[in-house]
């Protein structure tokens, strides 16, 4: 084996590691479930504001919600990262 066959089956391996990963915890159903728990508290909050909009404006809002909701996850999981060291 030549120092490049050794690295690229390493590369490739740990590669793999992150899809490997996703699959697995996606078939838990966690990511169905965090959905729905989100799709729900959603709602409720739509409806506690009592606004009228459209579906494409509920479902814009949605999707910004969610992507200001995980990116606010990701940085509270690099602050626990940080904690951790």
């Amino acid at each position: 084996m030549t120092d490049s066959t050794i690295s690229n089956s390493t590369y490739g391996s740990h590669f793999d590691l992150q899809r490997r990963i996703l699959l697995r915890v996606q078939s838990t159903g966690v990511d169905a479930q965090i959905l729905e728990v989100f799709r729900r508290v959603f709602a409720d909050a739509l409806q506690t504001e009592g606004v009228d909009i459209t579906r494409s404006e509920k479902e814009r809002l949605l999707k910004q919600i969610a992507e200001l909701l995980f990116d606010e996850i990701v940085r509270g999981l690099d602050s626990d990262l940080k904690l951790e060291k």
